[in-house]
């Protein structure tokens, strides 16, 4: 093969890689406009889920702190059960020792 043979094999190959590349240049700036596009709707999206979200937020507050709320009025009425059945053992521990008492002298408690 002749040099100038070689040299238009060469023109060629670069002629068909330049071509390719243009090609490939469109396609890629379709996809990436294609892309930025699905990247802008998602977004736009987003945006919107987060104003319906705080709008969300807003209109539920009270109804959570009602049930904050009743939650408080729950766990102090448990802990004034809990109270009273302390309370009530101790009258019940008085009834017993008065049983007792009454058993063992009956006229312990007549002169009261």
């Amino acid at each position: 093969m002749t040099e100038a043979c070689k040299l238009t094999r060469v023109a060629d190959k670069l002629e068909m890689h330049i071509q390719q590349f243009d090609e490939f240049k469109v396609k890629d700036q379709l996809r990436w406009g294609d892309l930025l596009a699905a990247q802008e709707k998602l977004l736009t999206c987003q945006q919107r889920n987060t104003e319906d979200i705080e709008k969300l937020v807003t209109s539920t507050q009270n109804v959570v702190d009602a049930w904050k709320a009743a939650n408080g009025a729950v766990k102090v009425a448990g802990a004034l059960g809990k109270f009273i059945k302390w309370l009530s053992s101790l009258a019940v521990v008085g009834v017993g020792i008065v049983w007792v008492i009454a058993k063992i002298d009956p006229h312990f408690f007549k002169g009261v």
